[in-house]
């Protein structure tokens, strides 16, 4: 419900010159004029002119006093910030049975898109003020909004898209202070270009990524429901360049864009529809902006189909894997692509022979003599030799410069590897039963073939394993338990390296 009020409130139109609201305002000339532009179940709004100013009257329906005294000490970290917000002229107050606040008139226009790289570091900058944290709110029931909104023609189709979200991420993503609405009408610019944000109904404690997704409601689709790409990259870039988002902030983007959109969808077909205490049109009759229809928020969360890379200017580093055969390695990396844009797999050049359990897409088989002379001329981003087997990864199959390629290595490949920057990752675990849980049924060939002994002995060094910037245990549980565990500590090695 938070979500749902103020967007009826802010878009409503002036519907009366003259409408006086039936509570007297002691502060306030009598002989004021009151224009009511917004009128919704959460409060009223009027702008109100008198002899010497014009300000903005607040009539909450449903906050508490002690709520909107809490907001108002927010509201004065974000002022202390230096960033742009109305005056207070009366505070949050008790008039007769109303709860009320006044705040200074804005002059200028709301913004368009031309403002949204400013807006982006708007955001970024409120997300910077230190504030106190409060304890995490519990998870929201979205089985008991869908039950409620099962007559909605989309209901069935956004459910399945909510039971496909891995939800695992929301307590890694920082919190702090965040606006909740930053939508075009809660924004004005003056004739300088100066920014001021308007409207802190919302002003809360919370996951900081919900300003930034929650704003692509406005920003993020054209208007036929389909993402605009262009516009997020740029406006995640522009807030990227005031405050860098942390690693698990990017791969979780497109999750909670689709659970916030989610959330919001639900929530006005649910009070527009089914408990019909919001209104479907603005208070002059007319409809509410098209942005803000379940139908077509729900349109916009089925439009987003496939994961894609934020092209964010930092440089994307490789990140090394080591285990002995059998510990699960490459299981693992695997799950880590499939489950994060971030991730890509290059192509691996080997001199053994094809196995029966390869990828050919992610394999690339050479002679030996081939791949010295590759490596000879310049050709490899790093190789390793080990006793006459080659693998390695060439130049031209680093593919991707926006993502974080994941390495296979091995002990003998380890001096190279130092060289680079990049994340490194021991994998360890009971081979013996990794490769039997692979059905293998040559345990001990495999074994000699990947040299295993000297790699554990390798392995075991303090030298070793004093290069590694992670040693994760793979437990043979749940494959998919283990690879969110490993990538939430590689996620965490990323923000340290960056």
């Amino acid at each position: 419900m938070r979500y749902i009020t103020l967007f009826f409130t802010c878009l409503a139109s002036l519907v009366s010159a003259h409408a006086k609201p039936d509570i007297s305002i002691p502060a306030l000339e009598e002989s004021s004029t009151y224009t009511l532009v917004a009128a919704g179940v959460a409060n009223e709004v009027y702008i109100v002119t008198d002899s010497s100013k014009t300000c903005v009257l607040k009539i909450f329906n449903r906050k508490t006093l002690d709520e909107l005294e809490n907001s108002e000490a927010l509201l004065q970290l974000v002022r202390n910030a230096g960033i742009n917000v109305p005056q207070s002229l009366i505070p949050p107050s008790k008039v007769e049975s109303k709860v009320i606040s006044v705040l200074a008139f804005v002059k200028g226009e709301h913004i368009n898109d031309s403002h949204l790289p400013d807006t982006a570091k708007l955001m970024a900058k409120l997300h910077l003020i230190e504030s106190p944290q409060k304890a995490i709110i519990g998870s929201k029931d979205y089985y008991k909004l869908f039950d409620s909104c099962k007559d909605w023609k989309y209901c069935e189709e956004l459910k399945k898209v909510f039971e496909s979200l891995d939800l695992s991420y929301m307590n890694l993503l920082p919190r702090g202070l965040i606006h909740g609405d930053f939508s075009y009408t809660n924004l004005i610019v003056d004739q300088n270009g100066i920014l001021t944000l308007l409207d802190f109904d919302h002003l809360r404690q919370d996951i900081l990524l919900t300003d930034l997704v929650r704003c692509h409601l406005f920003y993020g689709f054209d208007k036929e429901g389909s993402l605009k790409e262009g516009t997020i990259q740029a406006f995640v870039s522009a807030y990227n360049s005031v405050r860098p988002l942390k690693a698990a902030e990017l791969d979780a983007f497109y999750t909670h864009l689709k659970l916030c959109l989610l959330d919001v969808a639900l929530e006005m077909y649910d009070h527009m529809y089914v408990k019909k205490d919001l209104p479907i049109g603005r208070v002059d009759g007319t409809p509410v902006n098209a942005c803000l229809n379940p139908d077509r928020i729900a349109k916009e969360i089925l439009s987003i189909k496939d994961r894609r890379s934020l092209v964010l200017e930092n440089p994307k580093f490789p990140i090394f894997f080591f285990g002995l055969s059998g510990v699960g390695k490459t299981t693992l990396i695997h799950l880590l692509e499939e489950s994060s844009d971030l991730f890509y797999i290059p192509k691996f050049t080997v001199t053994r022979p094809l196995r029966e359990d390869d990828d050919s897409r992610y394999f690339e088989y050479l002679s030996v003599d081939e791949f010295i002379k590759g490596k000879d001329q310049g050709k490899f981003f790093v190789w390793m030799d080990q006793k006459g087997v080659y693998y390695g990864y060439r130049f031209e199959h680093l593919t991707d410069p926006n993502r974080y390629p994941l390495l296979n290595a091995s002990a003998y490949g380890i001096e190279m590897v130092k060289l680079q920057k990049g994340i490194k990752v021991l994998i360890e675990g009971d081979s013996q039963q990794g490769l039997l849980l692979r059905n293998n049924p040559e345990v001990a060939k495999t074994r000699e073939k990947v040299n295993q002994l000297a790699q554990e002995k390798f392995f075991g060094q303090e030298a070793f394993r004093k290069e590694m910037n992670l040693i994760f245990s793979n437990q043979f549980g749940n494959p998919a338990d283990s690879s969110r565990e490993l990538k939430r500590e590689i996620l965490q090695g990323i923000d340290y390296a960056n």
